[in-house]
């Protein structure tokens, strides 16, 4: 008789749990996600291929390659990293790379999701040319280090010609339909090596603009990316969202290149939305979330609840971390006593090529806006003092540079800094206004709070020779001449056209663009001209 008063007792203890589980939201959210073929709301890109150095210390660390046919010529075996980190982690704890580089380059990574065990994560190339000139590659697609069951891929010399000159709309389609090769490659998931396969886009016509220091751009290389992203549905509060995973072009879901993308599911993604990097706070219905992780084929993301904003985090909308720093050389700089001015906070390093071919915008912003209560202080990252001092007496560079490294210097850290370059646009009250800009951008963003440049016209528009493009869906357009030491200019955008002018006496002159980092030639001008360096364009002035 005493059971049914206990049941009498429980059960409205264990209804009342039921109600509380049914009302709680979750605080954490494990989403699967969908492979979507194309890059779908994103942009096409990827990454370089290279060619390293014999002195370079990552030569030692390459896979010793075979099957290679003895009928090519300028034969250049290329690699592409598909997880940087893991292979010079699994290197370093191999002997294969040296300890103090290690830890003065690398040593501030998270190796927690690393694995000392070898993980094949290198796709291995072949670029060379046949007896006819033509641009031959071959791609060890299955992954085993032999070329010999490859079927190689052969571009003519007159199809980079064509290539060069492709309208705007027609370059974009080309390069939307170059064909997608499937490559098998390993990874690690945290417990064990597993295996997968990744769609490849190869752009065999790029042409890459020579900032790289440690590369042989003597040597060819080309522009790889991946040809997916990931697509999931998640109901919140009552609302339903559609979130896009991207690699950015990578390969593997890496934190450092994985972007995610969140719209509600009746509104259409475009190229301008916001992206969010791993660590990035959002707010989805009426509660905030924190994009945690994605694995690395980026088949799961994980969304966390968070109870408040954290404000110590550094984003735009939020007070800029204080530092007292010694510069190379000068006084010490402490970002409180900049207040009044606008400050770009740049990280870079003379090593990496995108941070170097952003330089000519920085440069022209600097000369633009610096009388104008505008200030840029460098940050140059894993750098000597002297590569610094000599990289900027080279271009001319007059904002001060502190130098740091990414194992243990404060500024690094305090700014979260993952990758390269890096930037932060702060107002005169301190705060964040801007971040990561690029290209045109920096002068676009800071147009908007300090007005157009009053030497602008003087600056970008004056002068008897004018080099314009119609490149109008381009982030970055730059010229590279002789007339200029070949040291890169920025253009800008008017009207639909990248313009430049300059003051140039009668001769003939020699150039390319780099657009969007690619070089190429000026699909406007026929005159070409061919020499044992290359193929530029040229212009007469009289």
């Amino acid at each position: 008789m005493k059971q049914p008063k206990i049941l009498i007792l429980i059960l409205p203890v264990f209804l009342m749990l039921l109600i509380f589980l049914a009302c709680s939201k979750p605080d954490k959210f494990v989403i699967e996600t969908q492979t979507m073929k194309g890059v779908g709301p994103f942009e096409e890109g990827g990454g370089i291929t290279a060619e390293i150095m014999e002195k370079s210390p990552y030569r030692v660390t390459m896979e010793k390659l075979k099957g290679i046919p003895d009928t090519l010529f300028n034969v250049s075996l290329q690699i592409k990293y598909f997880n940087f980190q893991q292979f010079i982690y699994q290197a370093y704890k191999h002997g294969q790379f040296p300890s103090d580089l290690y830890f003065h380059r690398h040593g501030n990574v998270d190796t927690t999701h690393l694995t000392d065990q070898y993980v094949d994560l290198i796709m291995s190339l072949v670029l060379a040319e046949d007896q006819k000139g033509n641009r031959v590659i071959i791609l060890d697609t299955d992954n085993d280090e032999d070329f010999s069951d490859e079927k190689p891929m052969v571009y003519t010399k007159s199809s980079f010609t064509h290539f060069n000159r492709l309208s705007e709309s027609e370059s974009e389609a080309f390069i939307t339909n170059l064909p997608v090769v499937p490559v098998s490659l390993e990874y690690y998931d945290g417990e064990v090596i597993k295996e997968t396969t990744m769609d490849i886009k190869m752009n065999p016509y790029f042409k890459v603009a020579d900032h790289s220091i440690g590369y042989n751009n003597k040597r060819p290389a080309m522009y790889v990316g991946t040809s997916e992203h990931r697509k999931a549905n998640i109901r919140i509060d009552g609302q339903e969202f559609d979130l896009y995973l991207w690699n950015s072009n990578y390969g593997l879901y890496n934190y450092e290149f994985t972007r995610l993308l969140i719209k509600n599911n009746n509104e259409a993604p475009s190229k301008t939305d916001e992206l969010y990097h791993v660590g990035d706070e959002f707010k989805l219905g009426n509660e905030f979330y924190t994009f945690e992780s994605s694995t690395l084929i980026g088949d799961k993301v994980t969304l966390t609840k968070v109870d408040r904003v954290d404000n110590s985090k550094v984003v735009v909308g939020r007070t800029a971390p204080d530092f007292s720093l010694s510069p190379l050389e000068g006084k010490t700089i402490k970002l409180s006593s900049y207040q009044g001015k606008y400050v770009l906070l740049e990280f870079w390093g003379t090593w990496c090529a995108p941070c170097i071919s952003e330089i000519p915008y920085i440069k022209d912003i600097y000369n633009f806006y610096h009388r104008d209560k505008f200030e840029i202080i460098g940050v140059s990252v894993n750098d000597t003092p002297e590569k610094v001092k000599n990289f900027i007496n080279k271009r001319d560079l007059h904002w001060p540079q502190i130098l740091q490294t990414m194992l243990n210097d404060e500024l690094v850290k305090k700014y979260n800094v993952k990758g390269f370059p890096a930037n932060y646009l702060i107002d005169p009250d301190g705060k964040i206004i801007g971040k990561n800009l690029r290209g045109y951008k920096y002068l676009q963003t800071l147009s908007e709070h300090l007005g157009p440049p009053r030497t602008f016209n003087q600056n970008v528009l004056s002068g008897n020779t004018i080099f314009s493009l119609e490149k109008t869906k381009a982030k970055s357009v730059l010229i590279s001449a002789d007339f200029n030491k070949w040291q890169p200019v920025a253009l800008y955008e008017r009207g639909g056209k990248w313009l430049r002018h300059f003051d140039l006496n009668p001769g003939i002159y020699k150039y390319k663009y780099i657009i969007d980092g690619q070089m190429m030639l000026d699909p406007e001008n026929d005159n070409v001209h061919e020499s044992s360096e290359g193929s530029f364009s040229f212009i007469k002035v009289k």
